[in-house]
């Protein structure tokens, strides 16, 4: 497993946090990220509207 700092995949998260001492499988990440829809943010957008509605 290839440990590096969580902060690298900060872009895929709506608020981005600095977690200076997290650390994340690397392959495992980048995986995810790769298949991801482009422009894709977590929370997913249309979730988090959908659940101000209620």
């Amino acid at each position: 497993m290839r440990k590096v700092l969580a902060d690298l995949y900060n872009g895929i998260f709506l608020v981005q946090v600095s977690s200076p001492g997290a650390v994340i499988d690397y392959d495992v990440w980048t995986r995810i990220y790769e298949n991801l829809p482009e422009g894709y943010v977590l929370p997913d957008l249309r979730t988090a509207v959908d659940q101000e509605k209620k």
